[in-house]
């Protein structure tokens, strides 16, 4: 890799160097991805230390890969190498692609479920590249351009879709538990038991084990259990704090109001997982009551709607 381009580092910070406001921001790791709460830095560096729309950058610590930069003039942070491509013998689209690819070969060259990768500059200049002509290189890249472009529109369309049938699904939901049925009304904490999620911090020393988090409640039903993070939690956790199938959990605490009340329901469970404080867990304590129903009732338009924001989780939400 050495040979086809040159990897220059960003700039490390001291925490009082990081402004709330200033003349530059400062990229960090997060910026490319999730994170929208940006440091400034007044500080005047070396030109290479700055990036400009069009550059192409890579962050290699926790999340990582390539990105090309489309903001304005910023700083960098140490954890984000800018590429500087040989333009005599690679492109950089092609270069950006390759690097898209070779992201991916890492993470499975580290392993599944693997949830902080670091790649050093020296292995990262020594990892083979093989490229064609550039003419040939410029040709691969209109080719996959197209297709991306052709991606991109079949996915707006397959959410559009998918966004129509959730609407529908939701709306005849709403009709159903909207109505008056037939049989008993009780609260919901007449029907389950409701505990907090666990806590741990940096520092904890314990039992290693599979955590679902706020960030795992994507889907609309099922709470996601093939790849999610793994974190060390003080000793070793009692069968209190696990979670098992037929179990519900809701968002207890978070920024978005609107995730606050959402549900998933967790099917079967193959190793000890728990779930985080940022999260609460029900579970049946009644016979003859459906999982399934219970958790489609508190997607219901009609519960998620009341004033109360969602009065008959609010009770075990702030339990």
């Amino acid at each position: 890799m050495a040979q086809v381009c040159t990897l220059i580092n960003g700039r490390a910070y001291s925490k009082p160097e990081l402004l709330e406001s200033g003349k530059y921001p400062v990229l960090r790791v997060g910026n490319f991805f999730t994170n929208n709460h940006w440091y400034y830095s007044d500080l005047e560096l070396e030109p290479e230390k700055y990036c400009e729309s069009g550059d192409l950058l890579y962050a290699w610590s926790a999340s990582f890969g390539p990105r090309i930069w489309t903001g304005a003039k910023c700083i960098f942070h140490y954890h984000i190498w800018k590429v500087i491509p040989n333009q005599e013998v690679i492109d950089k689209r092609f270069l950006f692609m390759f690097l898209e690819w070779d992201a991916q070969l890492i993470k499975s060259e580290h392993g599944t479920g693997t949830t902080m990768i670091h790649v050093s500059k020296g292995s990262m200049e020594q990892r083979k590249i093989r490229f064609p002509a550039i003419s040939e290189q410029r040709r691969i890249v209109a080719i996959l351009d197209k297709a991306f472009e052709s991606i991109a529109i079949a996915r707006a369309n397959a959410e559009k879709n998918l966004q129509n049938a959730r609407e529908l699904f939701e709306s005849h939901l709403d009709s159903i538990f909207t109505k008056s049925l037939s049989g008993q009304k009780k609260p919901l904490g007449d029907l389950v038991v409701f505990r907090n999620g666990v806590n741990f911090t940096g520092t904890s020393r314990g039992e290693t084990v599979r955590i679902v988090g706020v960030k795992d409640f994507q889907r609309n039903f099922w709470a996601p259990l093939e790849d999610l993070d793994v974190v060390t939690v003080g000793g070793v956790l009692p069968d209190s704090d696990l979670i098992k199938e037929g179990d519900l959990l809701f968002v207890r605490s978070n920024g978005n109001p609107e995730l606050i009340g959402r549900c998933v329901l967790v099917g079967p469970v193959k190793r000890r997982t728990t779930y985080s404080g940022f999260t609460i867990r029900a579970r049946s304590i009644v016979d003859g009551i459906s999982s399934r129903y219970l958790c489609h009732f508190m997607k219901s338009a009609a519960v998620r709607r009341e004033p109360v924001r969602n009065s008959v989780c609010e009770a075990g939400l702030k339990t």
